[in-house]
């Protein structure tokens, strides 16, 4: 019960910190630019880690590598983290003004060539 209950609140919060980046993005990035913050969240990605050495499973095995490894990269290296978001918001940029410039281009295109 309480694995399951871990999990989804895990599943809950990481879902919530997503919203939060797709709905506010400039607010979202305004508070990931701060060594502060970024070394906050990597702390709390660790705390989140330590009840993963308790259970057993792959599941458990690999949800710890994966927090230990985000949390430790937040925590020791802020601003390598912030540089690594502010690229991939700038790549995310470009792919989205490339759709909208060309919006034939990519999955469309796929779906729509076998109507021909």
């Amino acid at each position: 019960m309480a694995e399951t209950t871990y999990s989804w609140g895990v599943v809950g919060l990481l879902f919530v910190s997503g919203l939060c980046h797709i709905a506010a993005p400039v607010l979202a990035e305004r508070w990931m630019s701060r060594a502060p913050v970024v070394r906050g969240v990597g702390m709390l990605l660790l705390v989140l880690a330590i009840p993963c050495l308790v259970w057993r499973g792959w599941y458990f095995w690999t949800l710890f590598v994966g927090l230990t490894v985000s949390g430790l990269w937040r925590l020791l290296f802020p601003q390598s983290s912030i540089r690594a978001t502010a690229e991939l918001s700038a790549l995310g940029a470009w792919v989205s003004a490339r759709r909208r410039s060309n919006p034939g281009v990519g999955i469309t295109a796929v779906a729509t060539a076998g109507r021909r």
